[in-house]
């Protein structure tokens, strides 16, 4: 059985597969939600999660020096990429705090590194689009996302056409 049918039952066998009327944060409404927060509590199904998405960057031509987990539900699954392939993780923030360093993108990076967002479930792309604007307004260099769960609602579509490659 390979890792992406075993990781599909593990997510099944834990309720986080649901069927019936939802609405997405795009609007969209869908009879079927994902709810990988579910997974989060379950290190072992995180970290092969993780692993899988490492293995589908590994196989392509995206080379990256940091990873960028979209906020929130993405931040938790760029760890877990982070610890897994040794490569530093930073994030971007929900908003910029008004206090302290007042950063928007907190995590050692410097200008021109280049970065990979990598999103859990994407919808219209329009969370990972508006992640690597913040990353690029911050100096990075962001050219590609890795995603999880692509529920193949035209965010592919979208992020293709912003010149963004997507690697699912």
């Amino acid at each position: 059985m390979s890792d992406a049918v075993q990781i599909v039952l593990r997510l099944s066998e834990l309720g986080a597969i649901c069927f019936g009327e939802f609405v997405l944060k795009s609007g969209i409404k869908s009879p079927i939600y994902v709810d990988l927060r579910t997974a989060l509590g379950q290190p072992d199904l995180l970290m092969s999660i993780a692993i899988n998405i490492w293995k589908v960057v590994l196989g392509s031509d995206v080379r990256t020096d940091v990873v960028c987990g979209v906020p929130t539900g993405a931040i938790p699954l760029a760890t877990c990429v982070s610890v897994h392939a040794n490569v530093p993780l930073i994030f971007c923030r929900k908003e910029t705090k008004d206090y302290g360093r007042k950063r928007a993108v907190e995590g050692h990076y410097g200008g021109e590194h280049k970065c990979i967002v990598i999103e859990d479930v994407l919808v219209s792309g329009q969370s990972t689009m508006e992640t690597a604007e913040v990353l690029r307004d911050a100096g990075l260099k962001v050219t590609d996302a890795v995603v999880f769960l692509d529920r193949e609602q035209g965010g592919t579509t979208i992020l293709e056409k912003e010149d963004r490659k997507s690697v699912v």
